[in-house]
């Protein structure tokens, strides 16, 4: 099957939330609250793959240094990744409830990590279009009017990465956050340019934390 060739052309995603979405979508999600929401909260917050953060094990979880450590079977490219975090992040890892003997973080059982993504999905976009439409009335405007794109959860983790760059985060540093290995650092560049971006990822998460923080108080 590896040299078969595709059955159709490859189409990119380009989806990218605005601000106002990104407030109405961490608004759903704290609405819904744990496990779900707050999982959903935290990929807003780190650029990270959704199963990256619904598998989340306690022992990926360095509370010494505040990272995210996992190996590269827990990756998209096979190689190992560390993901920073903000305040923001390790306060919603701090008051998550732990089950006894559970080597998950975001679990329901203790024996399985979360499930149920589409359903959460679901019901954040109805919080979402209800939030807005009620807010449109507030302004004295029609509220059938009010339109939210379809969006996925993985475009969280664009969003984060545009959202980076245009607070001024550079290129490098999104992709290192991001775990590719393309981009500057592909090929022979790659090869020889080792240095991880440790402090910069982490200058970049506390600002993007600060940025939502910023669009969610601003409409309280």
């Amino acid at each position: 099957m590896a040299y078969l060739p595709k059955p159709g052309a490859e189409v990119k995603r380009k989806r990218v939330l605005n601000d106002d979405e990104l407030r109405l979508a961490w608004a759903a999600a704290e609405q819904i609250g744990w496990p779900m929401g707050t999982a959903i909260q935290v990929l807003m917050l780190t650029c990270a793959r959704r199963d990256e953060i619904g598998d989340l094990q306690w022992r990926e979880f360095d509370k010494a240094r505040n990272e995210i450590r996992l190996e590269g079977d827990r990756t998209k490219n096979g190689e190992d990744h560390t993901i920073p975090l903000s305040a923001a992040v390790r306060a919603l890892i701090d008051a998550a409830p732990r089950i006894a003997g559970s080597k998950f973080v975001f679990t329901t059982t203790g024996n399985t990590p979360i499930s149920g993504w589409s359903h959460a999905k679901e019901t954040i976009d109805l919080i979402m279009v209800a939030r807005a439409q009620n807010e449109a009335r507030n302004r004295g405007e029609d509220a059938d009017n009010v339109i939210i794109k379809p969006w996925r959860i993985h475009d969280l983790r664009r969003t984060a990465a545009t959202g980076m760059e245009r607070l001024g985060v550079k290129q490098q540093v999104v992709e290192a956050l991001l775990g590719h290995i393309a981009g500057s650092k592909a090929g022979i560049t790659g090869v020889y340019q080792q240095y991880e971006y440790e402090q910069e990822k982490r200058d970049a998460v506390e600002k993007w934390a600060k940025h939502i923080d910023a669009l969610v108080r601003g409409a309280k």
